[in-house]
């Protein structure tokens, strides 16, 4: 087995009626499968992309935000403090419903919203969204397998998509 001494470059050739011919590709020549040039190609995929800019972005105690220019925008909360009982029986369990205020409120109701946690204290607590119909709150029902007094006890998670604009 040799070691190459030097690194030499390679051009290609290309069969023409002519004969053969060093051939220099370039993005205007290379032809795809599909007959069209890899530039055009490329501009036909940029065209299709959606971009989106972020405009605005914020935090406070309900919890961040962000703005995207194409009016999409995104709320969550980590494990903020909400005030909520769980004193309803729920056949052998518990239930109580608590509010996320967003921090910065949509334009109509979200598309849809998450909540990844709602623990009362130290409690095996749970909770899912109960009512998303509201452009600046989302209500949620937090489960248990013992009542709870209403405090600021729920460490609450959740997340929210909709519009601003």
């Amino acid at each position: 087995m040799a070691i190459l001494g030097t690194i030499k470059k390679f051009i290609p050739y290309v069969k023409t009626t002519a004969g053969y011919v060093a051939y220099r590709l370039s993005s205007q020549a290379v032809q795809m499968d599909n007959g069209k040039t890899l530039e055009t190609t490329i501009s036909d995929l940029n065209n299709k992309l959606v971009y989106k800019v972020e405009t605005g972005s914020g935090n406070g105690i309900n919890g961040n935000y962000i703005k995207w220019s194409d009016g999409t925008l995104e709320v969550w909360a980590t494990k903020i403090l909400i005030n909520g009982g769980i004193k309803n029986a729920y056949g052998p369990l518990y239930q109580g419903t608590a509010t996320w205020t967003y921090p910065v409120p949509f334009i109509k109701e979200p598309d849809y919203g998450v909540v990844t946690m709602a623990q009362y204290d130290t409690g095996a607590s749970w909770g899912t969204v109960h009512n998303l119909s509201q452009k600046e709150y989302m209500s949620f029902r937090v489960f248990d397998i013992i009542p709870r007094e209403a405090a600021k006890k729920i460490t609450f998670c959740g997340y929210a998509k909709g519009k601003w604009k």
